[in-house]
């Protein structure tokens, strides 16, 4: 039998993806063609002093995230992810508090550096039972 033959295509395509989600750290897949900065001035966050007035109601549930970054101040300092079915029972009418007045709801924000294999990173997506994680620029 030839040593080529030992594995199959398929699974050493299998193997050859996992070998690289080891040696690649999370900023060299998120900023292979610059779009890390793009991406955070285009990311949709909220800061924590937002009215969440009728209007700002309506532009997230048009948006349809399910999970928006909340951050105070600067837009990297992102302290909390408002789940948007939180705000389901909120009265636009009735009551307009701004997310700090809320802050409780938020959900603590999983984060990562950028330093981070990608390997690692998925394993972090599985043990939170995550869906978002925030990167975090290391220099």
């Amino acid at each position: 039998m030839a040593r080529d033959n030992l594995v199959e295509k398929t699974e050493h395509a299998i193997l050859k993806a996992c070998i690289d989600l080891k040696e690649k750290n999370v900023f060299d897949i998120i900023d292979s063609n610059n779009t890390m900065i793009e991406s955070e001035e285009k990311c949709f966050m909220l800061d924590l002093q937002t009215k969440l007035d009728r209007k700002m109601l309506e532009s997230i549930y048009q948006r349809g995230f399910s999970r928006i970054p909340v951050f105070d101040d600067k837009r990297e300092d992102i302290i909390g992810i408002l789940m948007t079915k939180d705000l389901i029972l909120m009265n636009p009418d009735r009551d307009n508090p701004t997310i700090e007045q809320i802050s409780q709801i938020l959900r603590k924000p999983k984060k990562i550096d950028s330093q981070t294999n990608a390997l690692d990173c998925l394993d972090k997506f599985i043990m939170h039972s995550s869906h978002m994680l925030i990167v975090e620029k290391v220099y």
